[in-house]
């Protein structure tokens, strides 16, 4: 029987049409946009992928409406914080429930993603095929201070070739196993959530604000009430730490311990719609 010749752009518009038949969820928590970055950068090597941006509001519709997530791929992209995990993720790992035949989790960090992947990975009840991590720029301003805008471009595109090769990864459905027991690193991040709410008493809104509403919408803790006639309201057990209002304020009218008023600030590029 003679074989049928299939030529090379049949093949790639299978391979595209099979792409495109593939359902993928991306779940993401971002403060000033580097997950966010991410996330759009992995749907986009998908083909097509369904974003979700991980709130208190979502985190809470899940856990409410018991929602399993059905897809063959599920990514979760979020940031390490002092080693560990946002607040808010703790309770959203552990209420997400998916059926996928391959989900991955990706940590962006700033210096080491420490307890992040191992408490993620303790708290979500389902299987995890691989784990990636990905340097980004540092947005903890009070600690660390902020690079130089060179710094802030070449750690931008160092980003992007990172993720780049980790969402060939994904598609691919790549397994990988990586070390997951980090017994200092816990002890750092359960400290940091512990005094987080102390940490935060230095943080508040100044009579410079112009109630634009920026810092509410990014904020992803719901730690933000705008109030007429006066400036917005911080809750501060709700706040993540995640500097967003910091960093978006055009006025730079929140002001937290060891930030200078006219100091550099920094959003992704690519968290526009936010700025």
């Amino acid at each position: 029987m003679r074989q049928k010749n299939v030529s090379i752009p049949r093949l790639w518009r299978i391979y595209l049409q099979n792409m495109a038949n593939e359902r993928n969820i991306i779940f993401y928590f971002s403060g000033t946009g580097n997950c966010y970055s991410a996330a759009v950068q992995v749907a986009s090597a998908l083909g097509e992928a369904e974003l979700h941006r991980v709130t208190r509001k979502f985190a809470e519709s899940v856990k409410k409406e018991k929602r399993i997530f059905e897809a063959d791929r599920v990514v979760v992209i979020f940031p390490a914080y002092a080693y560990g995990l946002p607040s808010l993720m703790y309770g959203f790992f552990r209420n997400l429930k998916v059926k996928a035949e391959y989900t991955a989790f990706v940590v962006s960090r700033g210096t080491k993603h420490g307890a992040a992947i191992t408490h993620a990975k303790a708290y979500f009840k389902g299987a995890v095929q691989a784990c990636f991590d990905v340097k980004s720029i540092e947005n903890f301003v009070p600690i660390f201070g902020l690079p130089t805008a060179d710094e802030v471009e070449r750690g931008i595109e160092e980003q992007r070739g990172a993720v780049e090769a980790i969402a060939k990864e994904i598609e691919a459905r790549k397994s990988n196993r990586v070390k997951t027991f980090h017994p200092l690193f816990g002890i750092v991040s359960r400290t940091f959530r512990v005094c987080r709410p102390l940490l935060n008493l230095s943080l508040r809104i100044t009579k410079d604000c112009v109630r634009c509403g920026r810092c509410e919408k990014i904020c992803p803790g719901g730690a933000i009430k705008s109030r007429d006639g006066l400036p917005p309201k911080i809750n501060r057990w709700k706040c993540q730490s995640c500097q967003g209002c910091i960093n978006v304020c055009p006025k730079r009218a929140v002001a937290f311990a060891g930030i200078k008023k006219n100091g550099a600030r920094y959003i992704h590029p690519d968290f526009r719609k936010y700025k």
